[in-house]
């Protein structure tokens, strides 16, 4: 399937298709929520700290697998790493500071 094609891509192995939610790591989740909000039509996308988390390997995996699915959809990301905008070649940054 399509899901499974996508997990594969974003670093899942094989067995680890088989395992129950319940079963799947913090990363792992994120991986897969971040495959199921690719995968769904529509014309925007949000993500909010999708790369939190993610060793550097595996980033870069979910990375190319955004990029290569993102479809010119609109696509808001919040994030507090400036990298992941940076990589993401976002159109406009707005950044927000509180002060203290």
């Amino acid at each position: 399937t399509a899901a499974e094609k996508a997990l594969l891509q974003v670093g899942f192995d094989p067995e680890d298709l088989k395992k129950n939610a319940v079963q799947l790591s913090g990363g792992m989740a994120r991986r897969v929520s971040i495959v199921r909000a690719m995968l769904t039509s529509g014309d925007a996308v949000l993500l909010d700290e999708p790369f939190k988390g993610l060793d550097d390997l595996t980033r870069e995996k979910v990375m190319q697998f955004v990029k290569e699915n993102l479809k010119n959809r609109t696509t808001i990301l919040v994030t507090h790493d400036p990298r992941d905008a940076k990589d993401l070649a976002a159109a406009k940054i707005i950044e927000m500071k509180t002060e203290k």
